[in-house]
């Protein structure tokens, strides 16, 4: 007991710790996320201040309660900052109209038997007539043909804007794919024929893409 009194900072990164593991595992929809942390946080900010002046005896635990909810939920607002998915201008929430998703290849691909798995960054949705920029990582199966199995490291793809949610286990001794994604922010997936999609080059991606964007 001793070692807590004298620093008392470790005993705030129980708390803390334990917000940040929400934040992984029991995230907010990100549509009343913003608001809603910005309500708690400050409220709870405003708790911890005012009970501190408490002088009521049978009240004295109040601001400790307050000081450890307002840092877990200081770990959970930081912890969801951090996340892609819960950000604006993630590609899942900016979809609307769009026709075509650009994709800059992040890792190596890999073959499999019928198809090329390869993950991605979506830099850029588009429409016929805007361009979004966007963030977001995305799981590619790739019809396997001559072209995708060609497909590199830093290539940059125009693919139709189609994509799902990564499922969850069918049963619950499976492994959980989901979730293993999830911790390197992956969270949607997508299945592109050999038309779906377009390997374009920088000097040449203008009229590449619009190539496309005109035949889709």
């Amino acid at each position: 007991m001793k070692f807590w009194n004298s620093y008392p900072f470790f005993r705030l990164i129980i708390p803390f710790g334990i917000g940040i593991l929400s934040a992984i595992y029991l995230p907010v929809p990100h549509f009343i996320q913003p608001l809603w942390l910005i309500i708690i946080t400050l409220l709870l900010l405003f708790l911890t201040i005012f009970t501190h002046y408490i002088k009521t005896y049978s009240l004295r635990w109040l601001p400790g309660l307050f000081l450890n909810v307002f840092v877990l939920s200081t770990g959970y607002t930081l912890t969801l900052v951090q996340t892609d998915l819960y950000r604006s201008n993630h590609f899942s929430h900016v979809t609307d109209g769009s026709e075509l998703m650009v994709v800059r290849i992040s890792e190596q691909p890999s073959e499999r038997a019928r198809s090329v798995r390869a993950f991605g960054k979506v830099v850029m949705l588009k429409d016929s007539i805007n361009e979004f920029p966007t963030i977001g990582k995305i799981l590619i199966y790739l019809e396997k043909d001559s072209v995708s199995q060609t497909l590199k490291y830093g290539d940059i793809i125009v693919a139709k804007a189609i994509y799902n949610h990564v499922p969850s286990p069918s049963n619950p001794h499976q492994f959980d794919y989901q979730r293993y994604l999830s911790h390197s922010g992956i969270y949607h997936q997508t299945w592109l024929g050999s038309n779906d999609w377009q390997r374009i080059k920088k000097r040449t991606g203008q009229s590449n893409f619009q190539s496309l964007l005109q035949g889709s």
